[in-house]
């Protein structure tokens, strides 16, 4: 073989080498970028899921605080007006009336859900000023939907042979909603909440 020719040869050589080279080059780039693809893929989805969880935990924070609003609320103005009606002077301003009081009959009424969802509802369901969950100062309005009450009177204990006629007590139960929830329309189901509720209760003794 001449010189001319195993020169040539060398030079084949060394192309075919580099075209290995640079083909083993690109499989390990591509490898690479298929791995920080997925990297980024795993952290956006990681990222989602934190900002989930973190807002469903903000969305029942809220609805908590304005279930705890309502819950306040209820049990001063029922005390409010019941002195009242016995001829004291009221003491805290409200919305909430005598009449917004459940009869005896009615007693395990906020069980009933149609007693809360029904466009008319057969029972008393109080239902709070919109302003006392909103901040008026820091508009737009945080809920769109008012917390709602039952307040029921519970009937009479007794205690061996006494009976305790000189008190009084009440079961409020309260539902607050979160900021997702929308505002009541007209319309069936139209008080049928589609998001966040808060149930809480107290029970209310009056000397």
């Amino acid at each position: 073989m001449s010189a001319v020719a195993m020169a040539v040869r060398r030079r084949q050589a060394g192309r075919a080498g580099r075209r290995a080279q640079q083909g083993a080059v690109l499989a390990v780039a591509l490898i690479f970028l298929v791995v920080l693809f997925l990297a980024g893929a795993v952290t956006i989805r990681t990222t989602q899921s934190s900002e989930g969880v973190s807002g469903a935990a903000r969305t029942g924070e809220l609805a908590f605080q304005a279930a705890e609003i309502a819950l306040r609320h209820c049990e001063r103005s029922l005390v409010d007006v019941i002195h009242v009606a016995k001829g004291d002077a009221s003491t805290y301003t409200t919305t909430f009336k005598l009449t917004d009081i459940q009869t005896r009959d009615q007693a395990g009424s906020w069980q009933v859900m149609t007693n809360w969802d029904d466009e008319t509802p057969t029972v008393p369901v109080y239902t709070l000023p919109l302003d006392l969950v909103n901040v008026a100062a820091t508009p737009p309005a945080t809920f769109k939907r008012a917390p709602e009450c039952m307040v029921a009177p519970v009937p009479t204990v007794k205690q061996g042979d006494t009976t305790l006629s000189d008190k009084s007590s009440f079961l409020i139960t309260v539902r607050g909603f979160g900021p997702e929830v929308a505002a009541v329309q007209p319309g069936p189901n139209a008080r049928r909440p589609q998001g966040t509720e808060v149930w809480l209760q107290s029970n209310v003794i009056l000397e």
